[in-house]
């Protein structure tokens, strides 16, 4: 469902469209108009976009969001427009009419409310925000114990009113990290896209924030029919949900499956491995069946105890890791290029065998107590022939010894490198790239290591004053161009470089991009010339002094007001995550 407590203007005339899908359950979530460069209220007074609503705060969408259908919105972006959603802990869906009920309640009072009191001033939150509030609240803290069911995917039912393709982009953060990301071209006309549950990342037991939002500076009017995650009423096709005849490929668990106890809980690292697990283990592998691990566990703990076990030979890339099972599962299997039906999972854990059931039906799943008399079942009745042996060998040599150390949920580093992330720096020199760098430095707060916004003439003077080096860096990865995200600028006198500006996006925040950025420049300098960084303390700069101190650089000094950061060039790279492709000057 949407907010409509701040719609402004009439719903434009949408084609009748019909849906391939139908619907019988969505998950209960709200979702919230806000913005991509966000730094409110701080960016009210120096950001040229800005634009007042009844409340003082920014319009996002430019008549706010205008009802279509029970559930449904009609928005029009404007420059940096995002919609943002909590996500419940439970990913349960509920029926479509009781949801219809509770989004007209808590649109209708918090709309009502707005309108009786629009002239009020409140020093807090508005009655409708409360009202709005307390509606998130209740629909990521509900059970909703009555007709519940599990989700089949997330549908993005969109129309397009623009003449030219929109690009939109889901992005699923836990926490401050970007865990899924998914791009979605929107056609003139209407558009419809189903996202497997399977292929999404959430761990529920942490708090998700779930985004929509245009590539870029792109603007335009969308009608969403649907941006929810739902249930189908048509399920897929028995053959698509029952497993193959033969198990070609066994996914082991560690913690009580191949060994006794957990791992993460002993002080040494050392756990025993059940004898009638090794001996399964070693049959299986004479038999020609590919054998992998999904364990949520830390790899290196883990890893280094199945090597001194002398099992890691048997394992083709092993998933040990935070995230969910089924889609480690689905990773492992375009790896070794085999069909899921051909999966089987070992787990000690209930939940663990529900969750790779519920996302993939055709894997078969195991509880450890049926190890022994797993090989008699008619799955595993599988000649063994002179190739069988040499099977596992045959694809070792091809994955060249490869594992999948994460599927982004448990490795950060993982999901940026897979992004296909690039930083180009370069000199801005055109007038609409020098406004976008004043645009940033008026704008931004929480990477901004000045708490005064450079004004147009101090700004223009820079570019006529030798002693500067002057640079902005614009990102992009394989979902689409962020464009232009920074601005830095150096004073250089003699051996010393002075950082007197530095101003980056939120938008890319999380993403190392600043790491990349210093790691470059350190590279310009000579040996020993030393970088000087004073940093000063403001209300929303935090995640840019934080990531400062990540860094190998020297704290100077530190006090209310400012902390003085300081480098001296020794020869030796400075700070290298091997994320980012650096396109230099």
């Amino acid at each position: 469902m949407f907010s409509y407590i701040w719609q402004t203007g009439s719903l434009k005339n949408v084609p009748q469209g019909v849906s391939k899908y139908e619907i019988t359950h969505v998950l209960p979530l709200i979702w919230i108009e806000h913005c991509v460069e966000c730094a409110a209220p701080l960016c009210y007074n120096t950001c040229q976009m800005y634009k007042a609503r009844s409340d003082g705060r920014c319009v996002r969408f430019e008549h706010g969001v205008i009802p279509y259908g029970e559930l449904g919105g009609q928005l029009t972006f404007r420059r940096w427009a995002k919609l943002q959603a909590l996500l419940p802990r439970r990913m349960d869906g509920i029926p479509v009419v009781q949801m219809e009920k509770i989004s007209n309640r808590v649109n209708n009072y918090g709309y009502r409310a707005e309108k009786m009191m629009t002239g009020i001033k409140w020093n807090r939150h508005r009655p409708s925000k409360v009202i709005e509030s307390l509606g998130i609240k209740y629909l990521t803290g509900h059970s909703f114990n009555n007709d519940i069911t599990s989700l089949d995917g997330l549908l993005v039912s969109a129309y397009n009113h623009e003449k030219s393709v929109l690009k939109g982009l889901v992005e699923i953060v836990e926490g401050e990290h970007p865990v899924y990301k998914h791009a979605i071209a929107l056609n003139p006309g209407w558009n419809e896209t189903l996202i497997p549950m399977g292929e999404i990342q959430i761990d529920t037991a942490k708090r998700n924030v779930i985004r929509f939002y245009l590539e870029g500076d792109q603007t335009g009017t969308i009608t969403f029919r649907y941006l929810d995650f739902i249930t189908l009423k048509s399920k897929p096709s028995l053959k698509d949900v029952i497993p193959a005849k033969k198990v070609k490929c066994v996914a082991w668990d560690l913690d009580n499956t191949l060994w006794r106890g957990v791992i993460g809980d002993t002080k040494d690292g050392r756990v025993e491995a059940f004898p009638q697990s090794k001996a399964l283990i070693e049959q299986l592998d004479k038999m020609g069946v590919i054998q992998t691990i999904v364990s949520k566990n830390t790899y290196e703990v883990a890893w280094k105890r199945v090597e001194e076990l002398q099992l890691d030979k048997y394992f083709l890339y092993p998933a040990i890791n935070w995230g969910r099972k089924s889609q480690n599962m689905q990773a492992i299997a375009k790896e070794l290029n085999i069909n899921i039906d051909t999966f089987a999972l070992i787990d000690d854990s209930v939940f663990e065998r529900n969750e790779v059931k519920s996302s993939l039906p055709q894997v078969r799943v195991y509880d450890v107590t049926e190890i022994d008399g797993l090989l008699n079942r008619p799955e595993f009745d599988i000649p063994i022939t002179e190739e069988s042996a040499k099977r596992r060998e045959s694809y070792q040599k091809e994955a060249q010894r490869k594992e999948i150390r994460a599927s982004y949920g448990g490795d950060y580093d993982t999901f940026l490198r897979d992004c296909g992330m690039h930083l180009e720096i370069f000199t801005p020199e055109t007038e609409e790239q020098k406004s976008r760098c004043l645009e940033l430095l008026q704008r931004s707060n929480q990477y901004n290591v000045s708490k005064d916004k450079r004004q147009a003439d101090t700004f223009n003077t820079l570019f006529t004053q030798p002693q500067f080096q002057l640079f902005a860096f614009r990102v992009w990865d394989k979902w689409g161009d962020y464009g232009i995200v920074g601005f830095v600028s150096v004073e250089v006198e003699a051996n010393i470089r002075y950082l007197r500006d530095f101003v980056m996006s939120c938008r890319v925040a999380q993403k190392k991009v600043e790491r990349a950025f210093f790691n470059w420049y350190v590279g310009t300098m000579n040996v020993g010339d030393i970088l000087d960084i004073d940093v000063w303390k403001t209300g929303r700069n935090n995640p840019l002094r934080d990531e400062l101190k990540s860094m190998p650089l020297e704290i100077v000094a530190d006090d209310d007001n400012h902390i003085h950061f300081s480098y001296q060039n020794n020869g030796t790279e400075f700070v290298n995550d091997n994320i980012l492709i650096v396109n230099k000057l």
